[in-house]
This record gives structure tokens, C-alpha cells and sequence, in this order.
């Protein structure tokens, strides 16, 4: 975790500066792409927000909650912390509001809802017979920051960005398991279970879009959310006592409710009428 932790950091530190020189060099004039020319959203009128409004629709998508239950049988971890298993990966929905400023720094509001299963058969602690489902409700606020395209760059296809912020989530989780059958020792002791579970959360992750018009827009969207709670998936354990955490990706549609159009771009809705009309 802390390994994912360090590359997001270096992330958001390197990559705008890199954008920032990238606009630098090209905020004069126009320029020449496979999708028409583009001009550069650099000036407004008094009062004009030059930025987006956008809102985002996600799935469906894979999403996996590494708990204390289940598991592969295999100890090597990726980056020491996940456990994949495929059988016990489900989809994952969600909806987002971007705010999107010049600056290509925005704002984004989300809300995501999964439903996850996990038993320790054929895991490495299969001899504890444990399973649990769970459904976690989530909405988030986080900070976005384009690294290509964006606002400032209406005539690109191509928009991808990062995220950080915070979360409240709610766990709603069925655990199974007998625990009188379980050898309990001073070690290796069940010390909570639980049902309903709120927790506040640290998403982070990046996506990627890809323009079809000037309102609509497809692409991915991946994040890790580190829960501040081990009670996620129903139960903590003295020998595990790292926070759950949730990975999720998902397909994005997207719709630009607000936002300026290029005028000179192939897949422009304003440039075909232009045309039309001549």
C-alpha cells in the first residue's frame, strides 16, 4: 500500500508541471491535428467560466474488497496487499460530477455501490470455513487533475487525469462462521465482528477519456479506496489488523453539460453545421 501510496504522490507532483510546460510551448496560434485544427481556450469574457461541467456515469465495472476473509492460497501479494481471486470479483456501479477549471484542476463528487463475497475455501486459511457478503455504499469528494487534455485544450480527443480525497462509506455485511469451532489462542484470536459498518475512506486513482462529440465522451476510470476501518467484509482479527481496502474499475460515459465547442473540429457538431450551411 504504502509502495501505491508513493507512485501516486510522484504522479501528481511530475505530471502537471510536464502538462503546464507542454501549454507553455504551444499557447500561441493554432495547431494542426488528425481531428482538424483547435484553438486554445485561453482568454474569456468579463464574468465567462471557461471551464466544464461534467457528469459520469460508471459501469459496469470489476470491483474486489481485500478483507480478512478469503483470499488466494498463494502468500505472494501484488505490492504486499492484494489477494485477487477471480470467482470472488463483482461489478461495481457508480455516478460522478466533474467541475473542471482553465487550470485543468477540477473537482469531482461521486457515489458508488458494490456488492461483494468472500469465503476462505481453497484460500489459505482454509480450515476456518469463514464467508461473508457485503454491500458498500460510497460517495466521495476528490481533487482531479488533467494531465492531457482538458478545458484548456478543447480541440483534443483525449482527456486523462488523477485523483486523491476522501470518503464516508457504509457496510452493510452478513459474516458466517461458527466461531466456537475456531482453535483460539492467544494469537490468533477472532476480536470483532460486526453488521453495519460506517467508515471514512481515501480513494485515489486515474482515468481516461475519450471524445465522440463535443458532449459525450467513453472511457475507464480505476481507483484503490483505503478504508479506515477493518470491518468492512464483518470481521477483524488480532493477526490482520490492516484497514480493508477496495479496488474497483469501471467503464465511463460521460456528458458535458457545460463547456465550450470547438468550432473547427472534424467531430464538432457546430463545425458540421458550418458546413451544411455553406
Amino acid at each position: 500500500m504504502k509502495r501505491l501510496f508513493t507512485i501516486l504522490l510522484l504522479a501528481i507532483i511530475i505530471l502537471p508541471s510536464v502538462d503546464a510546460q507542454r501549454r507553455r510551448t504551444t499557447s500561441r496560434g493554432t495547431s494542426k491535428r488528425s481531428t482538424g485544427t483547435y484553438r486554445k481556450n485561453t482568454s474569456a469574457a468579463p464574468g465567462e467560466f471557461n471551464g466544464t461541467f461534467n457528469v459520469s456515469f460508471f459501469g459496469p465495472g470489476l470491483g474486489y474488497l481485500y478483507g480478512d476473509i478469503g483470499g488466494s492460497a498463494d502468500p505472494k501479494n501484488f505490492f504486499g496487499s492484494t489477494d485477487w481471486v477471480i470467482p470472488q470479483t463483482k461489478t461495481y456501479w457508480g455516478l460522478a460530477g466533474d467541475v473542471i477549471l482553465p487550470s485543468n484542476f477540477g473537482v469531482r463528487g461521486t457515489f458508488h455501490v458494490g456488492n461483494f463475497d468472500a469465503e476462505d475455501l481453497r484460500s489459505r486459511n482454509n480450515g476456518r470455513m469463514f464467508s461473508t457478503s457485503a454491500t458498500v455504499l460510497e460517495g466521495t469528494l476528490q481533487a482531479m487533475i488533467i494531465v492531457l487534455g482538458g478545458p484548456s485544450d478543447i480541440g483534443s480527443r483525449h482527456t486523462a487525469y488523477v485523483t486523491l480525497g476522501a470518503g464516508y462509506a457504509y457496510s452493510m455485511s452478513s459474516f458466517n462462521g461458527d466461531l466456537s469451532l475456531r482453535v483460539q489462542d492467544a494469537y490468533r484470536r477472532i476480536d470483532l465482528t460486526g453488521s453495519n459498518i460506517w467508515s471514512t475512506s481515501i480513494p485515489f486513482g486515474g482515468g481516461y477519456q475519450f471524445r465522440l462529440s463535443d458532449k459525450w465522451s467513453v472511457g475507464f476510470d480505476v481507483s484503490y479506496h483505503y478504508y479506515l476501518s477493518d470491518l468492512m467484509d464483518g470481521i477483524s482479527t488480532s493477526y490482520s489488523r490492516n484497514s480493508d481496502v477496495m479496488f474497483r474499475s469501471n467503464v465511463s460515459v460521460t456528458y458535458q453539460i457545460y463547456g465550450k465547442e470547438c468550432k473547427t473540429c472534424s467531430w464538432s457538431i457546430a463545425a458540421k453545421d458550418k458546413l451544411r450551411k455553406r
